[in-house]
């Protein structure tokens, strides 16, 4: 998605060493001088406070281009084919986040007044659709939205970008979904959460307190098959393993893993589409006219 840069203001965000003196000012408050040796004093609870605010709880900001360790947008490397030309197999899981509402309810609120606040400062730039890809008429709705669109943004959304910048290269990519639930507590409210696909990759179907089933070690041992397929030819196809299209732009192609495990086309295709256009207006909007998303 769209970085902030270190010394370089954009249209939709300051610099973030402007974003830094900001957050320093705030932490040593109105009229005290934030320098590095008055900051060290402030207790570590002050410093938390500050940091649950909108503007300094955003995830856009945990990386920015600082022109050494990152040189250029992450976009702009892969849209270029400058990224290294290996075979990948990347995907998401089908509800990344269900565990980390907990995490934002405190900064935006619970609910509906929650998702709507999130989703303005997640992807201002169609507000005015949000409702038709994310309803949000019940405080449930507006729950189950915020954990689709927390996972559409920061998950699915970036892999679809991954998955086509490899055709920038000579490497074919490969795209999951996974969407089996692991039997741990409340399961129903997690689903297939963040991470929860690791443990049948490796074959550690306990993990996170899980009490694994037959269905559990099946799936697992698949994945393992499949994963171990592809670390040694650069593809996931083999003899007595199920057919996984590389992705193209032309097929969208993915895998399913889970519940209906297959190939399918197409995934959450409105709604990545929507996050697409949000990050092409959020870039173009100081230079050149939006162009579609697809």
């Amino acid at each position: 998605q769209p970085m902030h840069f270190r010394d370089k203001q954009t249209n939709y965000a300051d610099s973030a060493e402007a974003l830094g003196e900001a957050f320093a000012a705030s932490i040593a408050g109105e009229g005290t001088d934030p320098t590095l040796s008055a900051m060290r004093m402030i207790p570590a609870d002050r410093i938390i406070e500050v940091q649950l605010a909108p503007e300094y709880s955003n995830y856009d900001s945990l990386a920015i281009v600082d022109g050494d360790v990152i040189p250029d947008e992450v976009a702009t490397i892969f849209a270029e084919g400058r990224q290294t030309d290996v075979p990948v197999l990347i995907g998401s899981n089908a509800r990344e986040g269900s565990t980390f509402l907990e995490f934002f309810t405190p900064i935006f609120g619970e609910g509906k007044a929650g998702f709507e606040a999130y989703s303005k400062v997640t992807l201002p730039e169609v507000s005015d659709r949000i409702q038709s890809y994310y309803p949000s008429a019940s405080d449930a709705e507006a729950e189950a939205s915020w954990i689709d669109m927390f996972g559409d943004v920061l998950f699915a959304s970036p892999m679809r970008i991954w998955a086509r910048s490899m055709e920038n290269v000579n490497s074919d990519a490969y795209l999951y979904w996974f969407t089996w639930a692991p039997a741990v507590d409340n399961q129903e409210h997690y689903g297939a959460f963040h991470a929860a696909e690791i443990g049948y990759v490796f074959g550690n179907v306990e993990m996170f307190g899980a009490s694994p089933g037959p269905d559990d070690y099946a799936l697992s041992d698949l994945m393992a098959a499949l994963w171990t397929q592809f670390a040694k030819t650069g593809s996931p196809n083999g003899p007595g393993l199920p057919q996984w299209p590389a992705y193209s732009r032309d097929t969208e192609a993915y895998m399913e893993l889970g519940l209906n495990t297959g190939s399918k086309a197409e995934l959450r295709i409105e709604q990545i589409d929507l996050v697409a256009e949000a990050w092409n207006v959020r870039r173009q909007a100081e230079t050149t006219p939006t162009t579609s998303a697809r």
